[in-house]
């Protein structure tokens, strides 16, 4: 689970009356490379897979089609619903790395009243890097499991076990808001990681039941999940800045933060289950139960979806060759430590967090808008690109403590244009590759080919997650 990311997943698997009715109503494919099909040739499910089995690439990506026999989603219900789940899903990790001025309270010298960055101490330093790194191999582990036997456990079961989990873990950390811990920072310091630990394997083994389910959907369901993630981070960020501007204090500003982020988890897990029970939701997750007496997914399912997604698989190993979060986190502003509010107060909240969550979604929006698509090269070029370019230039901000490289981009303003160009570009390259994923394999491989996506992600984050720690030291 990449924390500089909002991640996002699959679509629909469609059963024998599905097909039926996608007989009655098939058009051309997106980019009309589908010979128009006329419903008296397709007699029977088997001639309709059999005339669409080689149809499905890279090259020639499919496109859904509307059930003309479902019921109507009154009132945009589960639409709205799916939209908040998306908010909500990713929430925690958003509250969890946005309340960044919180944990440097809490892990302050408090032998020294000293407001240098440079004076920070080893916890300050390396909480970012480190939270990135202990989650990164054991939620490897719970989306391997979940690829392999996560589809036994019924879908809606792993999704509300996640949103309690992670209720808990905001109930949680709301009463060690309030607790004096600076007798006991070490064990604070590992109750906290504990907690990213936990985080990172509810969501790595839950968010396949939540990308199976929503899969089932319409198309443009999935897509609202996907702008519920991007708000995601843009919700937390201002609800951080409402939080300091109500309680300016370290303490009491984390303290409304994350009781407020367990009243939204709580009331999401209510909404969603209403939403579970309409009609609507029901008829087109209506194979679900079928999905749990599947067998385990064998080696030759894996190695036929990995062929045809392959290509897809490396671009975001590229992107965390820099570990952009774990130097962000430690970035401060040119008016640090002097009698500039913006500088001590705002700054971390709007520029690291509240600018690039607004760029990602604006990313998303226009993809989403525009329907865009790029060709596989085009894709590599600009994932190089950035990362030699932008991702670099990271290492030159004001991140602190340093003690090698210069200070480059020293101005606020430069900072803030930085991380929003790459936010901007994540937010946009994110959905498009995951979309591409989507349509680069029939419909009842889309969860499979998402999960062997999320697998290597998780691999290359693991692979990578000791760059941040060293990126810190480089500085």
């Amino acid at each position: 689970m990449d924390l500089d990311h909002e991640h996002c997943v699959p679509y629909p698997i469609p059963d024998s009356d599905y097909l039926a009715g996608a007989r009655r109503s098939i058009q051309e494919n997106i980019k009309t490379r589908f010979l128009r099909i006329s419903v008296k040739s397709l007699q029977n499910d088997k001639e309709f897979e059999a005339s669409h089995e080689k149809s499905f690439g890279l090259d020639n990506p499919h496109k859904y089609i509307k059930d003309p026999n479902a019921p109507p989603d009154k009132g945009k219900f589960v639409l709205v619903t799916i939209f908040l789940f998306g908010l909500v899903h990713v929430l925690p990790f958003a509250f969890f790395m946005t309340a960044n001025e919180y944990w440097m309270y809490k892990f302050r010298n408090v032998s020294s009243e000293s407001t240098d960055a440079n004076d920070r101490t080893t916890m300050q330093k390396y909480f970012s890097s480190l939270t990135f790194l202990i989650i990164t191999t054991p939620g490897l582990v719970c989306t391997f499991l979940a690829a392999l036997v996560g589809h036994k456990i019924k879908p809606e079961t792993r999704i509300f076990s996640v949103l309690s989990i992670h209720s808990a873990i905001f109930i949680f950390q709301s009463i060690f808001a309030n607790i004096n811990t600076d007798e006991w920072q070490g064990i604070f310091f590992g109750i906290s990681l504990g907690s990213a630990l936990i985080m990172s394997c509810a969501l790595s083994f839950g968010s396949s039941g939540s990308m199976g389910l929503i899969s089932k959907l319409p198309p443009n369901y999935m897509k609202a999940q996907l702008l519920g993630e991007g708000v995601a981070h843009v919700f937390s960020a201002a609800l951080r800045l409402l939080t300091i501007f109500i309680s300016p204090s370290a303490t009491g500003s984390a303290l409304l933060y994350f009781i407020t982020g367990s009243c939204l988890m709580i009331g999401m897990t209510i909404v969603l289950f209403c939403a579970t029970k309409t009609e609507f939701f029901r008829y087109h997750t209506r194979s679900a139960k079928d999905d749990t007496k599947q067998q385990m997914k064998n080696y030759g399912d894996i190695k036929d979806v990995t062929m045809k997604i392959w290509p897809l698989l490396f671009p975001t190993l590229i992107d965390l060759l820099i570990p952009v979060g774990s130097i962000t986190a430690l970035v401060v502003s040119e008016y640090y430590g002097t009698d500039s509010v913006w500088g001590n107060t705002y700054f971390v909240t709007v520029c690291t967090f509240l600018i690039p969550a607004l760029c990602s979604l604006l990313g998303r929006a226009i993809f989403n808008g525009f329907d865009l698509d790029l060709p596989v090269l085009v894709i590599y070029l600009l994932s190089i690109l950035r990362a030699g370019t932008i991702g670099i230039l990271f290492f030159f901000t004001n991140a602190k403590p340093r003690h090698h490289l210069p200070v480059l981009l020293t101005h606020d303003w430069e900072y803030a244009l930085l991380i929003g160009l790459k936010f901007f570009s994540d937010g946009f390259l994110m959905n498009l590759t995951s979309i591409k994923i989507m349509k680069a394999v029939p419909p009842d491989r889309i969860e499979l080919a998402m999960m062997i996506s999320m697998f290597c992600f998780g691999g290359y984050a693991t692979l990578t997650s000791p760059l941040g720690v060293a990126a810190v030291s480089v500085l």
